[in-house]
């Protein structure tokens, strides 16, 4: 629910009891119309309740869009915050692999001593790369955020590797091309993506070895593209019905996402979304002219 701040609250109690005295004072007037005096003043009253009027409803706008920037602002405060919490996790595993780098090479010791080669082979693989890896992925997906110069949509992908690594999902993230702007309120912006990356991801958790894709690209102009793959589980997804109310395969009360994409992209008639399904992937893609 949306609160309003007491002084838009103020200023609609203010308009609400104008009106309410003009209806009265015209119900008055309605019964001596025929002195010319209370007629004239009557009509100068008018004036002044419509100035007073447009006067309000102006301030009531700019009171919104002030509410909007600041709104705006706090996303973005949020999504940097979440990007440099990213980059400190990235930071303290890189640290904890450099504490333990001396100790891995002792432990290769005993293996390249004894010209164990198949042992050394096992152990690298099984135990050093699989126990590392992850912290290397994760060094390198923040990298290739940096050619994203969009600090809202930055924090959000920085926190959606988070939430993927969280979930032991392999989340990919390519942004061959410096973005620096994007056509669309950046709230609405943020929510949508949050929604397909979200579902992106838990649609793909319960299937082995399988990778979420997310791509920024420009197509021309200024125009982006952002694409968003999963693998599909269900090959019979009807693709039709997937924007109806509470229509998801995820489980009872959870389709509402998708409908709330739905209606925050018919404000924006440059964007425009595409959902489609090519060789068992789930492909959404996003395009902002």
């Amino acid at each position: 629910m949306l609160l309003l701040p007491f002084k838009i609250q103020l200023l609609l109690i203010f308009i609400g009891s104008l009106t309410l005295i003009m209806f009265y004072l015209n119900v008055f007037f309605l019964g001596v119309q025929d002195n010319k005096a209370l007629t004239t003043a009557n009509f100068f009253i008018q004036i002044i309740y419509i100035v007073l009027v447009v006067l309000a409803v102006s301030l009531f706008i700019k009171g919104l869009q002030q509410m909007q920037m600041i709104r705006q602002k706090e996303i973005a405060q949020q999504q940097f915050f979440d990007y440099m919490q990213a980059l400190e996790q990235v930071n303290t595993d890189m640290q904890k692999f450099r504490h333990d780098y001396i100790n891995i090479l002792m432990s290769l010791q005993d293996y390249i001593e004894n010209k164990d080669l198949q042992g050394l082979q096992h152990y690298f693989y099984t135990d050093i790369m699989q126990m590392e890896q992850q912290t290397l992925f994760q060094s390198k997906m923040i990298g290739t955020l940096e050619n994203l110069e969009v600090v809202e949509l930055k924090g959000l992908l920085s926190s959606k590797l988070l939430f993927a690594n969280r979930l032991q999902q392999k989340l990919v993230i390519e942004i061959p091309q410096t973005i620096s702007s994007v056509r669309m309120n950046l709230i609405d912006l943020t929510r949508v993506l949050g929604i397909l990356i979200d579902n992106a991801i838990e649609a793909s958790v319960e299937i082995a070895n399988s990778v979420v894709h997310v791509a920024i690209l420009h197509s021309h102009e200024q125009a982006v593209v952002i694409i968003i793959d999963n693998p599909l589980q269900d090959a019979n997804l009807n693709i039709s019905t997937i924007f109806d109310y509470h229509a998801s395969s995820k489980g009872e009360g959870r389709g509402i996402g998708l409908v709330n994409v739905e209606e925050i992209l018919k404000n924006y008639p440059n964007v425009t979304l595409n959902t489609r399904i090519d060789k068992q992937y789930f492909i959404q893609e996003l395009q902002i002219f």
